[in-house]
């Protein structure tokens, strides 16, 4: 009886094998302990299991794993019935068995970890085209740059039945600079910063079957490390749509950036959707948008066409057409005369209040009754907003060519004047504008300065100076320049900068604010061109 229950022990221990070798060890030493323990153990046995074992790879891979589960269950109800002088041994039996489970277990998670730091495994990238590194999609690699200006390169073969766009991108913490082959090996693309933080990235339309070749570098020459790089495949766009603005009326020869504020609705493959407001490069809520673009055209000359960005300047019907990869819509809208509108008037010497919905334009006019020259100050502090200033001419509604400085303008009395103010982001926002005389600067002076520097260390020798500015109309006003800052505006839209100078005449040397001058006599030059001529004052430094 012992001698059967011992060989059948040995086969539980051989059937039930994840890893048939270490099992067949681990019966080998469960052989040995029984036969130690019980004088009925014969050689037969010993030599039977020597034979289970050299076949144990076959008979492992034959045996389901249902039926090496019902050994189990039957030797566990068999043990349940024996007598309890056998249960002692048998229980020192499944003690060893628990053990090499134990073993097993530890096999399992040595193999598990094993295969995950294959999948994680980072490339290297290779140094030309032949030693290019295959990608996984998904998969996090590293471009290791090793010598200056070192590109490296990569490759993806496109699965059957996989083509579509992909997206490839760096994820440095330095500038970086990206390349796309073809299988020929010819340049199809390439980026620079289209990535968060100056990283490249590359979103193209790859074909299924082809294999394509990735170029990664330093956009510094001079960089070596590491750059983290993934490929990743976009789902494929299934809709897109837009909603025109809240406004769809607009004047010719005033109105640029016409599509701004267009609402986009695009839909994807995987059931994502996106909804985003195009304003333009760089305001754009969503990433997406940035490849989106527009042109119009004329509904009553189809070859009458601007692209993106331009004023129309004709009146009549258009269409808006918006692209995106290889799906459009479009919406129209109407272009006007702005000499045939009713605008509010405005008022050259009040403070007007201006509240600009959400992707409207406002316009105003006037007619100045002096000539001279005229400050446009905005109060909108928290949002980019643009306002321009046409002029009604013999040659049509055009800017003024008499632009000054800042914001100021040179008007001429009896003409009239058109003023377009407009978001360059979603936000709406009430805020003041206003229209004055901007008055000539007649004086500088130096109220503090620190006129002590350290030679060969110190620059931006103006930093903290205070300045007093007198105008024509008797008024004044302190300027202060902040650290660093090597030009300031006053209220009028005046600019004052300065500059360093060493010499005079045909011996003049000028250095710029940021230069670190050496030990020596110097000049510091504050001044303010003025269009009949430059106001400026002087101060000697002591270094």
């Amino acid at each position: 009886m012992k001698r059967k229950l011992a060989l059948f022990l040995v086969l539980v221990m051989v059937f039930t094998s994840v890893n048939s070798m270490t099992l067949a060890v681990h019966a080998a030493d469960a052989v040995e302990t029984i036969a130690s323990e019980s004088e009925f153990l014969t050689e037969t046995a010993e030599e039977t299991a020597v034979k289970i074992v050299g076949e144990t790879d076959a008979v492992s891979e034959q045996i389901p794993e249902t039926e090496v589960q019902e050994s189990e269950e039957t030797e566990n109800t068999e043990e349940s019935k024996g007598p309890e002088s056998e249960g002692v041994k048998e229980s020192e039996t499944q003690t060893e068995t628990k053990e090499t489970i134990a073993d097993e277990t530890i096999v399992e998670e040595t193999v598990t970890e094993e295969e995950t730091q294959e999948s994680t495994e980072v490339l290297s990238g290779g140094n030309d085209f032949a030693s290019a590194e295959e990608l996984s999609v998904g998969v996090e690699a590293t471009a290791s740059i090793q010598t200056a200006g070192q590109m490296a390169y990569f490759k993806y073969t496109v699965p059957a039945g996989e083509g579509g766009t992909y997206d490839f991108y760096s994820m440095s913490t330095d500038d970086t600079w990206g390349e796309l082959y073809n299988d020929s090996q010819t340049q199809i693309s390439h980026d620079d910063d289209s990535g968060e933080n100056n990283n490249f990235r590359i979103p193209y339309k790859l074909e299924a079957g082809k294999t394509y070749y990735y170029g990664v570098k330093y956009f510094n020459d001079g960089i070596t490390g590491e750059i983290p790089v993934i490929l990743e495949k976009t789902p494929d766009v299934t809709g897109f749509s837009v909603t025109p603005p809240p406004s769809t009326t607009f004047y010719a020869d005033v109105d640029a950036y016409i599509g701004n504020h267009t609402k986009i609705h695009i839909e994807y493959s995987d059931g994502t959707v996106k909804d985003g407001v195009y304003i333009g490069d760089g305001y754009n809520d969503i990433p997406e948008l940035e490849d989106v673009s527009y042109r119009i055209r004329s509904v009553a000359d189809p070859t009458l066409e601007y692209g993106q960005g331009s004023s129309v300047s004709q009146e009549g019907e258009y269409e808006v057409i918006f692209e995106y990869g290889e799906f459009t819509d479009s919406y129209n809208i109407q272009v006007g005369n702005i000499r045939n509108a009713v605008l509010p008037a405005w008022d050259t010497e009040t403070e007007m209040t201006l509240t600009l919905p959400e992707g409207e334009n406002v316009y105003y006019t006037f007619v100045p009754e002096s000539t001279g020259r005229y400050l446009l100050r905005s109060g909108c502090q928290e949002h980019d907003h643009v306002y321009d200033v046409y002029i009604d001419s013999a040659e049509g509604i055009v800017s003024p060519g008499n632009w000054v400085t800042g914001n100021s303008y040179e008007i001429v009395a009896g003409q009239r004047y058109y003023i377009r103010e407009a978001y360059q982001e979603r936000e709406t926002e009430s805020y003041t504008l206003t229209l004055q005389p901007a008055y000539t600067v007649t004086d500088i002076k130096v109220m503090e300065l620190d006129s002590e520097y350290i030679a060969d260390m110190d620059s931006y020798i103006g930093d903290n100076a205070k300045l007093q500015i007198t105008y024509s109309n008797g008024k004044s006003e302190e300027l202060v320049f902040g650290r660093g800052e090597t030009y300031v505006f006053d209220n009028y839209g005046n600019d004052f900068q300065y500059h360093v100078v060493q010499g005079s005449g045909e011996d003049e040397v000028t250095f710029s604010p940021w230069d670190t001058l050496s030990a020596g006599e110097y000049q510091i030059v504050f001044e303010h061109n003025e269009p009949n001529g430059r106001i400026y004052t002087s101060v000697p430094l002591e270094g």
